[in-house]
C-alpha cells in the first residue's frame, strides 16, 4: 500500500490510544486561512470552514510538501508542489481514494479548540513489546 494510513504513522502494536490536546483559544486562530501546529508530535492544518474546525496531516504524502503553505478553497487544500488536492473532511486525495492524509477530531471547549491525537509513545518499549509477541508464539505451537 502506498500513502499513509488513516491516523497515526507510528505503529499501534495493538494499541488505540488517543488524547485531547489543546490548541488554543479559538479567537486567536485564524478563520480566514489555514493554521499549522505541532500538536503532540503531530503536525496539523487547522482550517476553519462551513461554521466547523477541520484538522488534518499537514503534510503531502507525495513530495512532502507543507499543505498549510497550500490554497484552502471550499473543503479542499491543494498542495502547493504538484496540486494535488486533499478534502478536510475526510483526508482523502480527489480522484485517488487508495492516497490519504491523516484526519483529527477537534471540538471546541469553553472557546478553547482542542484535537484528538494518537499518543505516539507506547507503554512499552520496542523490546518488551517484541519479547511478549515471542513468547506469545512459543505458547502457540
Amino acid at each position: 500500500m502506498t500513502g499513509p494510513l488513516a491516523g497515526s504513522p507510528y505503529p499501534s502494536f495493538g494499541r488505540d490510544v488517543t488524547m485531547w490536546m489543546t490548541v488554543g483559544p479559538v479567537p486567536e486562530l485564524s478563520t480566514d486561512s489555514p493554521n499549522a501546529r505541532l500538536i503532540g508530535g503531530h503536525y496539523v492544518l487547522l482550517s476553519y470552514r462551513n461554521s466547523s474546525w477541520w484538522a488534518i496531516a499537514n503534510i503531502c504524502p507525495h513530495r512532502g510538501e507543507v499543505l498549510s503553505d497550500g490554497l484552502v478553497q471550499g473543503d479542499c487544500v491543494t498542495c502547493p508542489g504538484h496540486f494535488w488536492r486533499f478534502s478536510l473532511t475526510d483526508g482523502m486525495k480527489q480522484g485517488d481514494e487508495r492516497v490519504r492524509v491523516a484526519t483529527y477530531p477537534v471540538r471546541v471547549v469553553d472557546d478553547v479548540l482542542e484535537i484528538e491525537v494518537p499518543d505516539p509513545a507506547p507503554t512499552q518499549s520496542l523490546r518488551e513489546i517484541l519479547l511478549a509477541h515471542a513468547r506469545a508464539e512459543d505458547t502457540n505451537d
